[in-house]
């Protein structure tokens, strides 16, 4: 009995949430067929690239994503994010702000200002930064997540990402926390 597609997809899902980055590219390259025509294999195997270090594969990737879903803001923050770290600034700063221009969204607007700093543009990085509260002040789910984050911190209380050990009881569950 084979898997199906989806079932390919979420293990490779799966995986990826484990940080498990080239299990996940070798499942989702399974059917190449549907890595070559859908827009969220093409992303996620290029998200895997991405978290390899190897931006000339995620960049690959990343592109045909976007030429599969051209108005994806994520698909243009990931292409973006992807041209930071290759030190294509210029690219970045197209392809950044026509993701800002379907939907803002803060990663991208920290990515932007990236792309500005790196060209020393520094107005602009200041601008899209302020912009952004002014648009979006202490009602935005940004906010909301830096003050939930910062009050978990004070606390001393943050989860662990990707299996990282956790440092001075950092990624402690409150349960772990308290029995200690």
């Amino acid at each position: 009995m084979s898997e199906s597609t989806d079932q390919i997809y979420e293990r490779a899902m799966t995986e990826m949430k484990k940080g498990q980055w080239p299990t996940a590219i070798k499942l989702l390259k399974r059917n190449l067929a549907a890595a070559q025509k859908n827009w969220r294999c093409s992303w996620n195997i290029g998200w895997c690239y991405f978290n390899l270090g190897e931006f000339a594969d995620a960049q690959k990737y990343m592109m045909r994503a976007v030429r599969l879903a051209p108005g994806n803001p994520i698909c243009k923050w990931g292409l973006g994010s992807v041209y930071l770290k290759r030190r294509y600034f210029k690219k970045a700063e197209v392809v950044l702000s026509e993701s800002l221009a379907i939907k803002d969204s803060y990663p991208t607007r920290i990515a932007l200002a990236l792309a500005y700093l790196s060209q020393r543009k520094v107005a602009e990085a200041e601008k899209t930064h302020l912009d952004g509260i002014r648009l979006k002040p202490k009602s935005s789910a940004r906010y909301t997540h830096a003050l939930a984050r910062e009050t978990l911190l004070q606390e001393g209380y943050f989860p662990s990402t990707r299996g990282r050990p956790s440092v001075g009881g950092l990624g402690q569950t409150m349960a772990e926390r308290d029995s200690n």
